[in-house]
C-alpha cells in the first residue's frame, strides 16, 4: 500500500494540512481567520461543519446602526452603572455599621460613609445633573443653531426670499396649531384641555404678528422649532398616554400637567409681548413727541 504522508505531512500523524476524500469539500481549518483592523474580542466569528459554507464573522459596533438606539444603549447603561454603584454603597456601608455596632469600639464607620458618598454624589451628578442635560444632543442642537446662525449673516436673503420663507413657516405653524388643537379634544380632563386650547391661541396671536414681519425669517423659524415643535410633541404624547390610561405615565402626565403645559403657556404670551416691544417704543417716542409739540 503506498504511503500517503511524505514531506507535505499525510492524513494521519503528520504536521500537514489535511485532505478530504475525492468528491467532498475539504476540511474546513482549526481556526476561523483573523479579519483585518478588527479586534478579536469584537468580533463573533463562526467556525462552520465539515461542508457547510462558512458563516461571516459579524462586528458588534455594526449591529446597532440607529443613532438614536445607540444613544438609549449608552444611556441605559449610564443608568445600570449608577444603580450598580448605589446598591454596593448601601450594602457595604450597612455592612460596616453593623460591624461597629457589633465590635463597640466607637463610631467610625460614618468616615467611609462620607468620604464614598461623596463619589457616589459625583456619580449621580454625572447622570442626573448638568451631563444629562447638556449631553451630546443639546451639543449638537447649539452647533446647529449657531451655524444656522452664521450662515444667515454671512449670505442674507432678498426681501422676496424672506417673504417667502415667513410665508411657509407661517402656513407650517398654522398647520401644528391645528395638530394641537385636534389632539386637544381628545383630552377627558377638562382643565388641561382648556389649558391646551389657550396654548393654541397664544401661538395663533403669534403666528399673526410673524405675518406682518415677513422681513424675518429667522423669528418665524425659530419660533416653529423651539415652541410649537415641542408643543406639538408634548400635547401628541400627553393625549396619547392618557387615552390609552397607560398607569406608568403617570409621574411624567403629572409634570406636564403641572409644569409643561403651565410653562408654554407663559413663554408663548411673553414671546408674543416681546414681538411688540418695538411698537411699544415706537408708541412711547410717538406720545412724547406730540406731548413736546402741544406743549409749545
Amino acid at each position: 500500500m503506498r504511503e500517503t504522508g511524505g514531506r507535505d505531512g499525510g492524513s494521519h500523524g503528520g504536521h500537514g494540512r489535511l485532505h478530504a476524500p475525492p468528491g467532498l469539500p475539504p476540511f474546513p481549518p482549526p481556526h476561523a481567520p483573523a479579519v483585518p483592523g478588527r479586534r478579536p474580542d469584537r468580533v463573533a466569528a463562526v467556525t462552520p461543519r465539515w461542508g457547510e459554507p462558512a458563516t461571516p464573522a459579524v462586528s458588534t459596533d455594526d449591529a446597532v446602526d440607529d443613532p438614536v438606539e445607540r444613544q438609549a444603549r449608552g444611556r441605559a447603561c449610564q443608568l445600570r452603572d449608577f444603580y450598580s454603584h448605589a446598591g454596593s454603597y448601601a450594602a457595604v456601608n450597612l455592612f460596616l455599621f453593623v460591624l461597629d455596632v457589633l465590635t463597640g469600639s466607637g463610631w467610625w464607620f460614618y468616615w467611609p460613609l462620607l468620604g464614598w458618598g461623596i463619589g457616589l454624589a459625583s456619580h449621580a451628578w454625572s447622570v442626573y445633573g448638568v451631563d444629562a442635560h447638556f449631553g451630546d444632543a443639546w451639543e449638537e442642537r447649539k452647533v446647529r443653531e449657531l451655524v444656522g446662525r452664521r450662515t444667515a449673516e454671512s449670505s442674507p436673503v432678498s426681501g422676496r426670499e424672506a417673504r417667502d420663507e415667513v410665508a411657509r413657516a407661517v402656513e407650517e405653524g398654522t398647520g401644528r396649531v391645528a395638530a394641537v388643537r385636534a389632539a386637544a379634544l381628545g383630552i377627558a380632563n377638562p382643565a388641561v384641555r382648556d389649558q391646551v386650547l389657550r396654548i393654541g391661541l397664544a401661538a395663533d396671536r403669534v403666528l399673526v404678528v410673524l405675518a406682518e414681519r415677513p422681513g424675518d425669517p429667522a423669528t418665524a423659524r425659530e419660533f416653529l422649532d423651539r415652541y410649537l415643535g415641542p408643543t406639538e410633541t408634548i400635547v401628541d404624547r400627553y393625549a396619547r398616554l392618557t387615552a390609552r390610561g397607560v398607569a406608568a405615565a403617570g409621574p411624567a402626565l403629572a409634570k406636564v400637567e403641572g409644569h409643561d403645559l403651565p410653562l408654554l403657556e407663559a413663554k408663548l404670551n411673553e414671546l408674543y409681548e416681546q414681538l411688540h416691544r418695538g411698537d411699544v417704543i415706537d408708541l412711547e417716542t410717538a406720545s412724547e413727541m406730540l406731548e413736546f409739540d402741544l406743549s409749545r
